[in-house]
């Protein structure tokens, strides 16, 4: 692993108008661009990153190979309110956690929006979303409240968006959550999810059957302090930010 680039704003995808290097040059002024306000959930696919921004309520779009930058919900229908977690199926759709809204908002690979899923059925503020890649069915996780409701994994048909079943409810024990944060499919279909309160990573098969987990609180390699997101690799890698 080495460091590739930043990115901030548009400035660091979108190429210059003619004479702006050297007019800058001659003036003194900054190189500028639209830029991120709060990120919080990202995706790639293809050379493309995709970032949430809660502030900006949109997701922005840093095209590093097609040299563009543009913003994704931002106007109806399917304006966002608070978008947390994204993913992307094979096809390249982007579903996005809102926070807000409490559903999962769907958009193709043009940005154009398609359909919502888990309205009136995510209650506990949706923070992570994964999807096969086939786009056939969508994971949610609900972090949940202090009061004990919530703090589980709902799933859901991504094309219909018919509820099919609900994985954990709060507790320490195997396959039960504290405080949730976000999951993520491996590419043999088991499911890894974030199990921020209990410091670890929880395993589940594609029917929600609870496999294994890993991790504990301490400062130590291997355990957690505050585990957020994760991501998997075409090797079955796992990367956890705590």
């Amino acid at each position: 692993f080495y460091y590739e680039r930043t990115l901030r704003s548009s400035a660091d995808v979108v190429p210059d108008e003619k004479g702006a290097a050297f007019r800058r040059l001659v003036t003194g002024e900054q190189k500028t661009g639209d830029g991120m306000a709060k990120p919080y959930g990202v995706a790639v696919q293809a050379g493309k990153l995709y970032v949430a921004d809660t502030v900006r309520k949109e997701v922005l779009l840093f095209d590093q190979a097609g040299q563009r930058f543009r913003g994704i919900g931002s106007d109806d229908p399917g304006a966002l309110g608070m978008p947390l977690g994204l993913d992307l199926d094979a096809q390249g759709n982007l579903y996005v956690a809102d926070g807000l809204l409490r559903r999962v908002m769907v958009y193709d690979s043009g940005g154009k929006y398609l359909r919502a899923v888990g309205i009136d059925q995510l209650k506990y503020r949706p923070s992570g979303v994964a999807v096969d890649p086939a786009g056939s069915r969508v994971y949610v996780v609900e972090t949940g409240e202090l009061s004990g409701e919530g703090h589980r994994v709902r799933v859901f048909d991504a094309r219909g968006g018919m509820h099919l079943f609900d994985i954990g409810k709060r507790g320490s024990g195997p396959g039960e959550f504290n405080l949730p944060r976000d999951l993520a499919l491996a590419p043999n279909g088991e499911l890894y999810v974030v199990d921020g309160g209990n410091f670890r990573v929880q395993v589940f098969a594609p029917d929600g059957n609870y496999l294994r987990e890993f991790g504990s609180v301490g400062q130590q390699s291997g355990q957690f302090s505050r585990p957020k997101e994760i991501a998997v690799d075409r090797q079955g890698r796992l990367y956890v930010v705590d």
